[in-house]
């Protein structure tokens, strides 16, 4: 009994010593743990069962460096793109001194019984935790693997945080991005590095496919009666656009029929359609894709869908938007789908509220530089509320938001700052490749390499390079759109009642008919009826002869009802021909073309509300064509 108590003691002094050197005693739980100290001349760390080990070069760590190794969840690991976790995850903490993280490496051990059925050591990697991106990120590159003693080493680590092994998982071949679909295969074939930038090829390119598709055709369903809208085309580009009237915004709706994107600066009196905006906030691409020019205060106008711009109260009488070709669309997209493929998905997250969008549009109005926009949108969705769940999702959701941004940002202003000048254009397609891959690669390597993963993601950066090939061709055939550096444009105008009656203002004749409108929008229209008196039905005018020659027997007099832009009524005031023209009856007016005015029941035989067979038309001599009214 003493030789068990006195065991006892021994074994109460070990555990308590091992408190005291801040280490957990040897239990199973605690095997990935432990702590261990380097200095200046290099060595080895390594965790107390030896699954983690750190190897540090000369000048790799400050003397007296201390290292704690501490055992994490891997749970987070399910939300990341593609792999699954195959062994415990490490916390590794700096405790003193300092690594220099770049130059030293890091070896994980792995166990074979969790990787899938069919994946071998080619599809095994690390997995780096970066909260700047939202959750775990995998290792593509500079990845070796030792599938004899199960351990993965990732070389050049790029921080000290969460570590884990991972592999590839063949049931997360699907990659979902928002309603984005992309399928993947996922087999021995498969490497990491190749799966992870084949993927975001494939994200690229339905982005892409996106800007250069074939948009709905254009319709107005609730048209404005304020607002109207003219396009003018320039060379190959050409726009479609109306104003339409949506919930409580006033929205210029346009159609691309180029064989590019379009972009342009946002003018005064109209702002971003946030309605449309904000209603993509499940898909990070077209998300991102949406705000790309926003700090810029541009917009761009994609093939595949119909773009729009809100019309605001600070529009005073016109407001014009012009575009010119995007040319560097795809190289926006082919960076937005590499960001996308390495972080992770972000589930079941709706920050879409009215008072959400509302404080977007606030820090776009209120701010004075782009970086401060950016912070006035990283605040509105710091403000979010929700249980720990959705507090942990939208962490995620706000920190792919702002690396995004931040890419957008460099994309935005480097493309800005390499535009064309007037006398200046790209020379040809390849030129223009050139120029689009250069301000990717450095922009990428500029925002990764500010997190010091670039050198563990070049696949995915290379991959972001690769212009896909029905692009080229796109691009090839579009050698002088390329070139060109004209502007098409989209001018809004605001209803004016009393200017638009002046464009009335006249004589107007026909070779039957005069129509004379006077500038208070009074009128009075005389016309033969071409029926004489003595066979004329009841309530119908009648023509007769005076010295030989026929009178014009109807007349009816009326004032000008302008309702919008080239859309007015005669309101009858009088008529000697009731069953024709009965007083107070509203016949629809517009102009049909320069100098031309046509006017009866099919008037607006464009919109359903005006159907009918009755159209005239009187023109004003001196702008109309030669007897384009008759004689």
């Amino acid at each position: 009994m003493k030789k068990l108590i006195a065991l006892l003691l021994v074994c109460a002094a070990l555990f308590g010593g091992l408190y005291a050197l801040g280490l957990p005693p040897f239990d199973e739980e605690s095997k990935g743990r432990g702590e261990a100290s380097v200095d200046a001349n290099g060595g080895t760390l390594k965790n107390r069962d030896g699954s983690v080990v750190i190897d540090v070069p000369p000048d790799g760590a400050s003397n007296n460096t201390r290292v704690r190794f501490r055992e994490t969840s891997t749970e987070e690991i399910k939300d990341a793109r593609a792999v699954r976790s195959i062994g415990p995850a490490v916390d590794v903490q700096i405790i003193s001194g300092a690594l220099k993280h770049k130059e030293t490496d890091i070896t994980l051990s792995y166990d074979p019984s969790q990787l899938p059925k069919g994946v071998g050591s080619r599809q095994i990697s690390i997995a780096v935790y970066q909260s700047e991106l939202g959750g775990w990120v995998t290792a593509t590159d500079n990845v070796t693997v030792n599938s004899a003693s199960h351990t993965v080493t990732l070389h050049g680590a790029p921080h000290y945080s969460r570590y884990a092994p991972v592999s590839l998982d063949p049931r997360k071949a699907i990659l979902k991005f928002g309603p984005t679909v992309i399928k993947t295969i996922i087999d021995r074939n498969a490497t990491v590095a190749s799966w992870f930038a084949e993927a975001a090829i494939k994200y690229g390119e339905q982005l892409i496919k996106d800007l250069y598709g074939v948009a709905d055709e254009l319709h107005c369903g609730n048209p404005s009666k304020d607002l109207s809208v003219e396009t003018r085309a320039a060379l190959r580009i050409t726009l479609e656009a109306c104003m339409n009237e949506e919930e409580e915004d006033s929205v210029l709706k346009i159609r691309n029929r180029t064989a590019l994107p379009l972009r342009g600066d946002i003018p005064d009196g109209m702002d971003i359609n946030w309605r449309r905006l904000l209603a993509n906030h499940d898909d990070f691409g077209q998300f991102m894709q949406s705000l790309a020019w926003m700090p810029l205060g541009q917009t761009t106008v994609s093939n595949a869908s119909l773009s729009d711009l809100v019309v605001t109260s600070e529009m005073k009488s016109q407001s014009t938007y012009s575009v010119r070709m995007d040319e560097l669309g795809w190289a926006i997209d082919m960076g937005i789908a590499a960001l996308g493929v390495i972080q992770p998905e972000v589930k079941g997250l709706d920050i879409v509220t009215s008072r959400f969008a509302d404080e977007m549009r606030e820090a776009t109005v209120k701010s004075t530089s782009k970086e401060k926009m950016i912070d006035g949108w990283n605040e509105a969705l710091a403000k979010r509320r929700g249980g720990l769940k959705e507090a942990a999702k939208l962490a995620t959701a706000q920190a792919q938001f702002a690396t995004g941004m931040s890419f957008l940002n460099c994309m935005a202003s480097s493309a800005s700052n390499s535009d064309r000048s007037p006398s200046g254009g790209y020379r040809n397609v390849k030129d223009l490749n050139n120029k689009g891959v250069k301000i990717l690669k450095d922009c990428l390597n500029a925002i990764l390499g500010e997190l010091n993963l670039g050198d563990m993601l070049k696949s995915v950066i290379g991959s972001a390079k690769a212009i896909p090939e029905f692009l080229q061709g796109q691009l090839a055939l579009q050698i002088q759109p390329i070139v060109d550096v004209s502007t098409a444009s989209a001018t809004v105008s605001r209803f004016d009642e009393q200017a638009e009656i002046q464009r009335f203002v006249g004589e107007w004749e026909a070779h039957s008919a005069t129509l004379t409108i006077n500038s208070d929008g009074s009128g009075k229209y005389s016309y033969r009826t071409y029926r004489y008196c003595d066979e004329v039905p009841a309530g119908y005018a009648c023509d007769w002869y005076s010295n030989g020659r026929p009178s014009t027997g109807g007349e009816v007099t009326f004032t000008l009802d302008v309702e919008a832009s080239n859309r007015a009524y005669m309101v009858i005031k009088s008529s000697n021909s009731p069953a024709e023209y009965a007083v107070e009856s509203r016949i629809p007016m517009r102009f049909t073309e320069p100098g031309v005015i046509g006017y009866g029941t099919e008037a607006f035989n464009d919109d359903p509300e005006f159907g009918g067979t009755t159209f005239y038309e009187v023109c004003d001599q001196s702008r109309a064509d030669a007897g384009r009214c008759g004689a």
